[in-house]
């Protein structure tokens, strides 16, 4: 009980530092909030209730069984829709930021593709858990979640949406990381999505786990969702989800403050009071100085390419 307590505020405070700090980021940096800043922000709220549930499934007094039981079922309904609704939230927030990463239209359309058939699935399922017990005031009459009538066809839709989220989690993480290390990029921004990737790669991995957890195609009756492996590998997956998410944007904080420091040192005036285009000319010349004109067109296109993406 203590670790997932740990667990729980370790993951939901990190959560919200990282998407305070992507907004932060957005609003003084770059003065620049799109709608994949807003729908990750929805994520995290969605987030911070799921994790509310879990705390109750976690710290109830066991004293009075049955009363225990109907809370925790629940509690537990509650906390998993919360986090379809939260993985809704982050992959499409993901699949936005990509459409303006991606330059090849076939990356775009797969991105698409996969949050489309990822978000029908998910919200189906969303529909059928408020149901699958019949109406949803029954629930209360239940000692268990194994009682309800359509119990296994439940877990068989649970199972398949643990393993699809494994699957496109994984698409979302490696797809763009591959992208950038065969590029040209420089070693710093490889460096950058290295650090985003091992993040998202440990928020993939707890899907697995959470697959693992779920248990088998041949032994659904025996599986208990509420237990706290499975738990567990939910909410850690949702948190390192959302700091991914957010560090895509958050990553080159330190260096935009470098460049703001050093920028009035360098061009006597502060960055703020210079227009986008006269900004990008004065880069592009003070790049220039030294270096042929392959080197100025390449990072000429890295410096336009940095500040449209934004």
């Amino acid at each position: 009980m203590i670790h997932m307590l740990a667990l729980v505020v370790a993951c939901l405070s990190l959560a919200w530092v990282s998407v305070f700090v992507r907004f932060w980021v957005k609003i003084f940096v770059t003065s620049c909030v799109r709608w994949d800043d807003w729908i990750l922000l929805l994520a995290v709220i969605l987030f911070s209730g799921q994790c509310g549930c879990v705390l109750v499934m976690t710290t109830i007094d066991p004293q009075q069984p049955h009363t225990t039981a109907n809370i925790v079922s629940y509690m537990f309904l509650a906390s998993y829709d919360l986090s379809i609704m939260t993985a809704i939230c982050i992959k499409t927030s993901l699949a936005i930021s990509f459409n303006r990463f991606f330059s090849r239209r076939w990356q775009r359309l797969l991105i698409i593709a996969i949050t489309i058939a990822f978000n029908t699935y998910a919200i189906t399922e969303l529909l059928l858990g408020l149901f699958f017990c019949g109406m949803p005031g029954k629930m209360a009459r239940k000692d268990s979640l194994q009682q309800c009538t359509h119990w296994s066809n439940m877990l068989l839709w649970w199972l398949v949406a643990a393993i699809f989220n494994a699957v496109t989690d994984w698409i979302y993480t490696l797809l763009p990381a591959t992208v950038v290390w065969t590029s040209n990029l420089s070693r710093k921004v490889k460096a950058s999505v290295s650090i985003v990737t091992a993040v998202g790669a440990l928020s993939s991995t707890a899907a697995i786990f959470r697959v693992l957890g779920t248990g088998s195609f041949t032994a659904l009756r025996d599986f208990n969702p509420t237990n706290l492996t499975v738990i567990a590998c939910v909410v850690l997956e949702m948190g390192l989800g959302i700091i991914a998410t957010s560090m895509m944007c958050s990553t080159p904080l330190p260096g935009m403050l470098v460049n703001r420091f050093s920028w009035s040192r360098t061009f006597g005036m502060p960055e703020s009071s210079v227009p986008l285009p006269a900004r990008l000319t004065l880069l592009i010349d003070d790049i220039s100085d030294g270096e042929d004109d392959c080197e100025v067109d390449k990072d000429a296109r890295e410096v336009r390419q940095t500040y449209s993406n934004i």
